[in-house]
């Protein structure tokens, strides 16, 4: 992998509000990191884990092969019509299939930085004003390879475009400032994805083992009478201490169906507790990225 990504911090809703000049706001996208390299006249396509998946998405790979004749680095997302729910069907070593999927669910690349041009890195020396400007004398854009167009931040700009494009199916938005530098694998306070959220009921059920000397890693989640997953952030150390407790405190117990691996690092399970999680969506009956809000069982009477 020639280049680690720059990652996000998670912000909130709230600073869309008090979004200082000098930053812009971009859609997220809800896709696939990918970091895209052309070297030595070879396409790769390297994921966050380090995998080159260029094979599993010819249609783009093609597309790719049409700009310019020289080595290069960009960064971007890959998306697909249904968002990450097909990005998951891609995921195939079958060459038929990867043929018939190409076609069927065909991917799309959005590029928003580049890296690299030729001889001249611009990780540590140009900053993402700089960058977006090369970027957009150098790609030509094709029905896969597309370039995400940022909006200049300007007053109350951050939240109208929030809202507009969360209405409108998106996932939320990336802040970037403009000053800043491309900083691989740190999670930069330069950028910073604010996400639309769901809020779910759910039932406490019980608790995962830590092994970082937490009081607990996860929560056990249950829905509808069934097991519905795990959250593991949105604690502090002190809540998970209190929470730990309230667990303990809790009368009886409810057996649910557990999948095997979180058998094998149960802590503790307890009655149902009613409690609110938030999430993206739900995908084969477990929340994607959900994060811990709050028991409910204040409102109780």
């Amino acid at each position: 992998m020639p280049v680690e990504p720059m990652l996000c911090q998670v912000g909130t809703q709230a600073m869309l509000e008090h979004l200082p000049s000098g930053w812009i706001i971009e859609p997220k996208y809800d896709g696939q990191r990918i970091i895209t390299e052309r070297k030595l006249g070879v396409i790769n396509l390297w994921t966050r884990r380090r995998k080159n998946v260029a094979k599993k998405f010819p249609e783009v790979v093609e597309k790719l092969k049409l700009l310019p004749q020289m080595d290069w680095i960009l960064d971007g997302e890959l998306v697909c019509p249904n968002g990450f729910t097909d990005i998951l069907k891609r995921n195939t070593e079958d060459a038929f299939k990867i043929g018939l999927l190409a076609k069927k669910i065909p991917a799309t690349y959005w590029v928003f930085d580049i890296l690299k041009l030729g001889e001249m890195l611009m990780v540590s020396n140009l900053v993402l004003s700089e960058r977006k400007a090369i970027l957009e004398d150098f790609l030509k854009e094709s029905d896969r390879v597309r370039r995400v167009m940022p909006v200049i931040q300007l007053t109350n700009e951050a939240q109208a475009f929030f809202e507009g494009y969360t209405k409108g199916g998106g996932e939320g938005v990336i802040l970037k400032r403009l000053e800043s530098m491309y900083e691989p694998s740190v999670r930069s306070a330069h950028w910073i994805k604010v996400k639309k959220q769901q809020v779910a009921d759910v039932f406490v059920i019980g608790a995962t083992r830590s092994d970082a000397g937490l009081p607990f890693a996860s929560l056990i989640l249950a829905k509808d009478g069934e097991y519905f997953g795990k959250v593991g952030t949105g604690f502090s150390d002190r809540d998970r201490t209190e929470i730990l407790e309230m667990l303990r405190d809790s009368d009886g117990v409810q057996r649910f169906e557990l999948p095997r691996e979180v058998k094998a690092e149960l802590l503790i399970e307890c009655a149902p507790i009613e409690a609110e999680i938030t999430l993206m969506e739900t995908i084969k009956g477990s929340p994607r990225f959900p994060v811990w809000l709050r028991f409910r069982v204040e409102e109780e009477g």
